[in-house]
């Protein structure tokens, strides 16, 4: 997946959505590390307004949230 990702980049793919309830807080990680290398061509957009439990999904608005889902995937871990 990461191949496919940088590849992506290659072909001019520039912006790169994700969040926590597309794969609980693998996928940000994922897309983060794949492009770590090109993080200065690149724009990541993250949703964070979610707790996820494993019956549902709750609604979360405080900053903190979106603090820890964007750290995510800045820092491809």
């Amino acid at each position: 997946m990461i191949a496919l990702i940088r590849a992506a980049v290659e072909f001019g793919i520039n912006f790169f959505d994700t969040a926590e309830v597309y794969g609980p807080f693998v996928n940000e990680e994922l897309v983060g590390e794949a492009l770590a290398p090109v993080r200065a061509q690149v724009v990541i957009a993250t949703k964070f307004a979610s707790r996820l439990t494993p019956r549902k999904i709750r609604i979360r608005w405080a900053s903190t949230a979106g603090q820890s889902t964007s750290a995510r995937a800045l820092r491809g871990r």
